[in-house]
Parts: C-alpha cells; structure tokens; sequence
C-alpha cells in the first residue's frame, strides 16, 4: 500500500477484553466501551504498537497518519458513561 500511497486511519478504540475494566459491550461482536483496567499496561500497548509502526514505516511516514482516541467518546453507548474525565485520562495517557 506505500507504493499506491495509502495511509492508514489509526483508531484506539474498543478496549482489548484482558485490559478492559467491565464487560459493557456493543455490536453482535462485543466491541468493549470501558476503560483500561490498568492505564500502564494500556500505555505500554499504545507505546509496543506504535514503536511497531514507525520501525516498519519510519518516523516521517508514521507522522502522516492520522489518530484517533476512541470514537464517540461522548455517546454512553460507545464509552462508558460518557465519562468525560475518564476518557481525557485515556487520551492523556494514549
């Protein structure tokens, strides 16, 4: 995909089930909507992924993409409560 220079939209959202802090889901898949159960452990993955990324695809290129912290953080049903401090705590930290 370089070579035809599409980027990828690189979204941290739904929690993986070993870090999440309940089991508050959406979708027939389970998509979890609660925050980490450990902010370091969260840390460290966010921190292992994009290590991966920028070894893989340089500093320069990985500067191009766009992130995103969660989507809808703001709507109960896709974060938990809608908790506003919860979440600037998951995009500090992310």
């Amino acid at each position: 995909y370089m070579e035809l220079r599409i980027r990828p939209f690189i979204e941290f959202g739904f929690m993986p089930k070993l870090l999440a802090s309940g089991d508050e889901t959406v979708f027939t898949w389970k998509g979890n909507v609660t925050p980490p159960n450990d902010y370091d452990k969260w840390y460290d993955l966010i921190q292992a992924l994009v290590t991966h990324f920028i070894e893989r695809y340089g500093l320069e290129e990985v500067l191009k993409w766009p992130f995103e912290v969660w989507n809808e953080p703001n709507l109960k049903g896709f974060w938990k409560d809608a908790d506003k401090e919860e979440y600037f705590k998951l995009y500090k930290i992310t």
